[in-house]
């Protein structure tokens, strides 16, 4: 799904630079769920059910301590009488397709039900699916329909990892899960107005760990349209690494305003950044 972030607004004439931001640290999550399997279930099932409802716990923890787009967070109802209940919910989804919900219902500092929504998509997994998950424990569908290599593999293509599942005597499970946080791209802005409409225009993107897939401008608030990109790579590591896009626009006379955004790997635009120039340019 298409989102921002929230962007810089700057408004300068003439020859401008706008600076990217600073490069953010590489930052790691890593979750531990637990889970039981129903009374109901004995053996691979069993275990296979604790499993999934493991992965489902972890995900609701580590997906709530991601800052920034990737979590979608919900409404909290405040209780103001004693014992009222109290409900939060909040939402989650992923380039590659994994959509995550989770509610829980509080009475007087307790909770009395959890619940968990993993949406798989059908492009990675044969067919759509959808896992439900109780106060940690397996609902829908019946654990042998889910495969465990499909979802580990689901997982993967969403940025996350298994690092780790153990079980104990009882049939519970506790699943360790690494959730992989690459920082999607900023830009830099460079315009300069010369004595012809024709301008030229640079962007920089600067590499915060999630790759440059793509840099992009808007005119006017119209996406400028042109080649295929070839980069122009500045830098030697990814992280930090620069890549740089040039453009033409036509200039009428007046104020424009020239945006651009730069793309991650996995499909999340970095926050733009905007520029306005005035042409004829008075201060030359």
């Amino acid at each position: 799904m298409k989102k921002t972030f929230l962007g810089m607004m700057v408004w300068i004439l003439g020859c401008v630079s706008l600076p990217a931001q600073e490069v953010e640290k590489f930052q790691e999550v890593i979750a531990i769920g637990m889970a039981m399997p129903p009374v109901t279930l004995q053996g691979e099932l069993a275990k296979r059910s604790a499993f999934v409802a493991a992965v489902a716990d972890a995900l609701a923890k580590g997906l709530q301590e991601i800052q920034g787009k990737r979590l979608s967070k919900g409404r909290t109802a405040e209780g103001e009488e004693a014992g009222a209940s109290v409900e939060s919910w909040w939402e989650g989804s992923f380039p590659g397709g994994l959509l995550v919900k989770s509610k829980k219902t509080i009475q007087k500092a307790a909770v009395i039900k959890s619940s968990t929504v993993l949406s798989l998509p059908e492009k990675l997994y044969g067919k759509s699916l959808v896992v439900e998950i109780i106060n940690g424990k397996l609902v829908k569908p019946a654990p042998g329909e889910i495969s465990l290599p499909q979802l580990k593999k689901t997982l993967q293509a969403n940025g996350i990892i298994v690092e780790k599942e153990e079980y104990d005597s009882a049939g519970g499970c506790t699943v360790t899960l690494f959730f992989k946080q690459n920082h999607p791209p900023t830009v830099e802005v460079i315009a300069v107005v010369g004595k012809t409409p024709l301008t030229k225009v640079k962007v920089k993107a600067t590499d915060r760990g999630g790759g440059v897939k793509d840099v992009r401008l808007y005119f006017d608030g119209k996406l400028v349209e042109g080649a295929p990109v070839k980069f122009k790579v500045v830098g030697k590591v990814r992280t930090g690494q620069v890549v740089q896009k040039e453009f033409t626009v036509g200039l009428t006379t007046g104020y424009h305003e020239l945006q651009a955004v730069a793309v991650s790997d996995d499909g999340f635009d970095g926050p733009p950044a905007s520029l306005n120039v005035e042409y004829p340019d008075k201060k030359k």
